[in-house]
Parts: structure tokens; sequence; C-alpha cells
């Protein structure tokens, strides 16, 4: 049986189809849309021109093949002020309904689909960034001992602290003391060799590292991360032609998250960084095939 997992996210609307036949889960067709939600929103208000793009691109993956589909947001509509105009739209459009998720939820759906995946990995500290949110959560032995969601992502640090394309350097400088202030709260954020980073933009950042050179492995040292930031911190003409290559839809946001990375990783202290394949829609369809 096939099942799609459409996932509303602040930044980007994504849809993974999987084959379900008894034990055995394999992903099939992926698809990914790039609608920027939160920077659409104003005054806790998403307009409809936006809220009609989302219904369509829903509409487009139901259509695109038949399975049967679950629909879940994570920080891209949980404050709205009109989520209940848009619930409705969706499901008078589309005929689906709406799960919000919260932000502890986000991060054990994200770790069940990070164990599934990264099953050797049995302590670290994990990392979701999505363009909301960004979600941490302390593990060991395999089980989750610390967790919390916080209120910043790849997208949000743009719209907040970057004016034109690419960050000044000091708009880096900016973002770094903002993701090193929230962290402050939480003293379990620190001392873990390895840093496991899951999402879209841990994704990127994994692609890149390996596309330019930097590693043929989807784990890395510390130091070979930051190595990677600063080339591309200050984007020339030839590492934007680069960026618009290998990450088109991220161009923009790819060096905001990474400079809220390069402090967590700071942070952590962590050794090497590990990117996972696995992560939210994953641990959602798990979710849904155990009841």
């Amino acid at each position: 049986m096939l099942y799609s997992i459409i996932d509303i996210g602040s930044n980007t609307v994504k849809c993974q189809v999987y084959s379900v036949e008894g034990e055995i889960i394999s992903k099939k067709c992926f698809y990914t849309k790039q609608l920027g939600l939160i920077a659409k929103i104003t005054d806790g208000i998403l307009p409809e021109s936006a809220v009609k793009e989302l219904t369509d691109t829903i509409k487009e993956y139901k259509a695109a093949i038949d399975a049967v589909v679950y629909c879940f947001a994570t920080e891209s509509l949980r404050k709205l002020n009109n989520l209940s105009e848009v619930i409705l739209s969706v499901k008078t459009r589309c005929g689906l309904d709406i799960e919000l998720i919260s932000g502890k939820d986000e991060a054990l759906l994200s770790f069940t689909g990070f164990l599934a995946n990264s099953p050797r990995i049995t302590d670290g500290i994990m990392v979701d960034m999505g363009g909301g949110s960004t979600e941490i959560l302390k593990f060991a032995n395999g089980k989750p001992e610390h967790l919390n969601s916080f209120k910043f992502g790849c997208l949000s640090l743009r719209r907040d602290y970057i004016k034109d394309r690419f960050p000044t350097l000091n708009e880096i400088q900016h973002i770094k003391s903002k993701v090193e202030n929230e962290l402050k709260a939480y003293p379990w954020i620190k001392n873990c060799s390895r840093l496991c980073l899951i999402g879209g933009t841990g994704s990127a950042i994994g692609k890149l590292a390996i596309e330019l050179g930097y590693t043929t492995i989807p784990e890395f040292s510390s130091v070979t991360f930051m190595e990677l930031f600063n080339y591309l911190s200050q984007p020339d003409d030839e590492i934007t032609a680069l960026l618009e290559k290998h990450i088109p839809a991220r161009i923009e946001t790819i060096i905001p998250g990474m400079c809220a990375y390069r402090q967590i990783i700071e942070t952590v202290n962590a050794d090497t960084v590990y990117i996972s394949q696995g992560g939210i829609r994953d641990g959602y369809l798990y979710k849904k095939l155990r009841g």
C-alpha cells in the first residue's frame, strides 16, 4: 500500500510517498515546493493568496499518486490568528484534515524517524532546523533525555537579521548572538561528541559538503563544517553559482541556517557532525501505522 505524508513547513511544503508491505517500508516519490509561508504572514494572518498557493500545492500532491494521504503542519501554522480559516480551506478544497504538531511532538517524531534510518547511532544531540523553528533533542542509549523547540529557523533568521540576499559579517554576528542567547538557558546542550542534523537544512549542508569535496560520507568533523561555513559565508559569483546549481531552493536560507548550526556546534562542543536522511515525515508515518 502507498502512503503520502504531506509536511507543511514554514519554508517548504513537502510530500514523501512510501510503500508499505508488511514490515517493509520503502521511500518512493518525493515532491517539494518552496512557498515561504512564514514570510507571508502579516500581523498573524496568512493571506488568502498564500492559502490558495498552499491548497493548490496539496491538490497537486494528491493528484500525483493514488495513496492514503496524511497532512501535518509545524511552526508554519501554529500561531496563526486565522488558523481555523486555513484549516477549513484545506479541508474544503483538498478534502484533508491538517494535524498540528507541537514543538515537543515535532522533536519526538523527528527522533523516531532519525533512529529508524540511523540505528547504529545511540548517543548524541539531534538538531532539526526548519524554516521557523529548531528542535534540539539529547539522547543516550537510543532514548531521548532532554528536548526543546526553539523559535528560530533558517527562514525566520533570514527575515529578522538579513537585509540583502546574503548576510554581512555584522549580520552573521547578530545571528550568532541570537542563537547563543537562546541556548544559554539549557545547560544540557553541551559536551556531546556527536551532533546529528536532520531536516532540509541539514540535508543541504551534507549535499554541499559532498559536492564541494569536503567529505565523501554523511559524517565529518566539526572542523570540516567550520571550513565549509567559512568558504560559503561571503559568497562571490562563483559560490553563488555553486549554490544555484546544488541547492537552488535554499540559496538565501542556507547561510543563516549554517550560522545557527555553527553556534550550536560551538555550544555543544561537538567533534563530529552526522547528516541523517531520516526525519519527521518518517516518524509521522510510523506513528500512523502503529495507530
